[in-house]
């Protein structure tokens, strides 16, 4: 998880918290980022990247550890949930939900990312330039019905500044 944890915070991403082995990390919440779809991708991609680069090196053993990352975009609902005895920092909502599904979806060393976040992301490269991905068509997710999803091309195209 450090070495997560650390990926993370090289994009300024807000790690609302952990659920098992799982992450869950927040782009344009609690503070504003206009480029939050960009960070996003960048920072999915840079954690494969970081992960790919452990195994190699033995970090694990002989055992080579693999994940998938989702990633989507679109309102949500942030704040604190709770009362004083206890309170938490929490998001909710369907754009939450539906990334937690794309997450289930993506096999290791895997980036799938919906519609609204390849669109989001292409719309703030400094001159549209797409997103590189692989359509996986309309994929069935729990409680959401068929929603287009997209593979990130890992070795190919750039995110501005993120790259």
């Amino acid at each position: 998880m450090s070495l997560m944890i650390e990926t993370i915070a090289r994009y300024d991403g807000y790690i609302n918290k952990f659920v098992g082995d799982a992450i869950l990390v927040v782009f344009n919440v609690p503070l504003d980022q206009p480029d939050h779809a960009l960070r996003a991708l960048a920072c999915a991609r840079a954690m494969q990247r970081e992960l790919a680069a452990a195994n190699a090196r033995g970090v694990f053993g002989p055992q080579e550890l693999r994940m998938g990352v989702g990633v989507n975009t679109g309102p949500l609902v942030a704040g604190n949930l709770g009362n004083a005895r206890q309170v938490e920092f929490t998001v909710l909502g369907d754009t939450v939900n539906v990334a937690s599904r794309a997450c289930s979806k993506a096999a290791g060393d895997e980036v799938v990312l919906t519609a609204e976040a390849r669109a989001a992301a292409t719309a703030m490269t400094r001159d549209g330039e797409a997103v590189v991905t692989r359509d996986l068509g309309n994929v069935a997710l729990k409680g959401k019905g068929e929603v287009a999803l997209y593979a990130l091309a890992l070795d190919e195209g750039r995110f501005d500044r993120w790259g």
